[in-house]
This record gives structure tokens, C-alpha cells and sequence, in this order.
């Protein structure tokens, strides 16, 4: 499961080392200044859209990697089980939003002490 650590101005996305391999992709580094909003998603799987380039996923079930639409690129971390989870809004950033899966959403806003 992704973590997320709130150092200083920074928000910072750990994981694991098997999300690693699974998303084809590093931890995220987010100044705090260009999350514009931060959501509570209670159908998380629902929210993700777009071709997965590159990642993993299994449709309805999780999805782990980069995926890109129409509205621009999401960086997702949802494994089986988590229906719920957070989306983070950016702005100036190569991902317009984060899609972390987390079936305690409030745990995750607390941890992004953004308020």
C-alpha cells in the first residue's frame, strides 16, 4: 500500500517495492503548493480513466501505473479490496491528479496535514 509522508513543503508518495515494479515507476514527490484540491473518493476504481502506459492493471479489480485521457495523466495506486480512496488535484505538475486507494480515506487526508 502507498504511504504517504508529509515532509516539510513536500508531499511525498512511498512505495512499496512491488507497487514500484507494478507502476513502472518511483515514489512521487508533490510540493504542497501544487495540490489544488484534495477529495475523498468513495468508488475509487470508478475514477480512473485513460490508457495505461505504462502500469498494471486489471479492469474493476486495481490499477498501479500511469494512465492518460483526454483530461491529461493520473498517477494511480489502487490494489483488490480498496474501494475507497483520495484523489489529489495538481497543478504545474506532469500528473494532473494522484489516485491513492485506501479503504480510510480520513487516515490519508490526516496525513497530508494540508489545513
Amino acid at each position: 500500500m502507498a504511504t504517504i509522508v508529509r515532509d516539510g513543503d513536500v508531499v511525498r508518495i512511498e512505495l512499496s517495492s512491488l507497487e514500484k515494479v507494478e507502476a513502472i515507476h518511483g515514489d512521487l514527490a508533490i510540493p504542497v503548493e501544487s495540490i489544488e484540491q484534495v477529495e475523498i473518493v468513495h468508488d475509487i476504481l470508478t475514477a480512473v480513466h485513460g490508457l495505461r502506459v505504462p502500469g498494471t492493471s486489471i479492469p474493476g479489480v486495481m490499477a498501479v501505473g500511469t494512465f492518460i485521457s483526454r483530461d491529461g495523466k493520473s498517477f494511480v495506486v489502487i490494489h483488490h479490496g480498496e474501494r475507497e480512496g483520495i484523489r489529489l488535484t495538481l497543478k504545474g505538475m506532469a500528473y494532473g491528479e494522484v489516485l491513492i486507494g485506501n479503504n480510510d480515506p480520513d487516515d490519508l487526508v490526516a496525513q497530508l496535514s494540508l489545513g
